[in-house]
This record gives C-alpha cells, structure tokens and sequence, in this order.
C-alpha cells in the first residue's frame, strides 16, 4: 500500500504485524496469504491524507488456536486430503483413465481427479454406478433394484450429513422417510424375486428386513 504524501510516521505507528491480528489462526489460508502479501492492516485514509489503524485488539493467541482446533472440517473443502476407496480411479465429467492422453499435464490431469470434485459431482457418479451395475437392461432406473441402490447411496451420505450436523432436523426427517420408503421396496422385492433380494442386500451390506412387512 502506497503511504500518501503527509505524516507518514502516524502510518507506521499503527502498523501492526500480521500474526499479531485478532483471529488471526481463524482466517482462512487464502485470506492470510493476501494479507501476508499485501502487507498492510485493517484501518483507512483521512480527508487530509494521514492514516489511521482500525484499532485491532491484541489477540489471545491461546484461546484463537483452541477454537481453530475445535473447528468442524467442511465437507465441501477442497481438495479432498482422503479420498474413498471407489474414487481413487475415477475422474470428473464422465471421462475415465482411458480418455485421458498421455501427454495431458500431470497438473490438468490432477484437477480431473475426484480430489476436486463437488460433493454433488460425487453424489452423481455414485447414484450412476449403482444404476449401471443394477439396471436389468440398458436404460433401466426405475426397477426395484435400481430404485433400492440409488436410494442408499442418498441414505449414506444424508447419514454422514446428519451425524456432523445435528442440529438439521429438517433433512433428519427426510432421511427418516428415505429409510421407510427404501424398506418397501425391499419387502417388495422380497416377496417377488427372493434370490435377487439377498443379491441386494448381500452386495448392499443391508439388514434383511421383518417378515411382517413381506408377509
């Protein structure tokens, strides 16, 4: 930042250094790097020219690096530092190992990776795996097998949200329902293909369910 011509030294006064900002463990990384190059603190310029600092308190460097700890990772946060096992060699937009020439950069090819994929994009291609490995022809969503697979894979990841939040009574209660309604299908399926039934729930790792919803 560019000090205007008058007292400068009323600038300098005020200056403070960065890790010395309130908070300053809680910014995000990308905020700290702009502000480690910007080299300047919060605080604006007079009519007349002169400086004047924002009036940052001093930190407690303790309690800011305990609520640091304490924070929730987010989901969403990119890239993913652990990736499951069945995206380890799948790539975003459809694409495959074998799309991908060989001289792409090894750069491009990593943003590809699901390392860097939206949760919806992961969402998408799980609900699409299941569909391609259930489906009884080509085009097939919505038979009962299909219909179970694509239900758990919702089910699994609105667990996962529920757990972190708990709070979230609204998608609890919708989770509540995924289950009952995942639960007829399989009572359905039970009663008409039994062999195809404990595929499902075999593959699936589910619990048989109660012989008074079959019967």
């Amino acid at each position: 930042t560019t000090v205007p011509d008058g007292d400068g030294d009323e600038h300098e006064q005020h200056r403070v250094r960065l890790g010395e900002l309130k908070y300053w463990a809680l910014y995000p990384a990308e905020v700290r790097a702009w502000l480690q190059a910007a080299k300047t603190t919060r605080g604006h310029y007079r009519p007349e020219g002169t400086f004047r600092s924002s009036g940052l308190l001093e930190p407690d460097d303790e309690r800011a690096a305990s609520v640091a700890a304490a924070r929730r990772p987010v989901p969403s946060d990119l890239p993913r530092r652990v990736l499951d096992e069945d995206l380890v060699d799948a790539y975003r937009f459809g694409l495959s190992a074998d799309d991908l020439p060989p001289t792409l950069d090894a750069r491009l090819r990593e943003l590809l990776t699901m390392r860097w994929a939206r949760q919806d994009e992961v969402n998408r291609l799980r609900r699409q795996r299941a569909v391609q490995r259930w489906q009884r022809f080509a085009g097939d969503t919505g038979s009962t097998e299909v219909q179970v697979a694509t239900l758990t894979e919702r089910i699994r990841y609105l667990t996962a949200h529920v757990q972190r939040e708990h709070k979230d009574q609204h998608t609890r209660r919708g989770l509540v329902k995924l289950v009952h309604r995942r639960r007829r299908l399989l009572a359905y399926l039970k009663r008409t293909k039994p062999q195809r039934y404990f595929e499902v729930i075999t593959t699936l790792h589910l619990r048989d369910v109660s012989p008074t919803l079959v019967g």
